[in-house]
């Protein structure tokens, strides 16, 4: 069994970040996960999109994030 391709996009629902998610979804086959301080602004329906609330200031939520990823 293969794994699948993951990204991770930090500041997923800013304006950067919800744009990279839209590229990557159209462009590649990568599963993505975001993560930003909030879930408002993450407008997908896709099954490939998973979020996760955490602050990039808090080390270890992120390391958490990383090892789920």
């Amino acid at each position: 069994m293969s794994e699948s391709r993951r990204a991770l996009v930090l500041g997923g629902t800013g304006f950067f970040g919800s744009r990279l998610v839209e590229d990557l979804l159209a462009h590649t086959d990568l599963d993505i996960t975001t993560v930003s301080r909030r879930r408002r602004g993450l407008d997908t329906a896709s099954s490939r999109v998973s979020h996760v609330v955490a602050d990039i200031r808090d080390q270890a939520a992120l390391r958490e994030v990383m090892r789920g990823h």
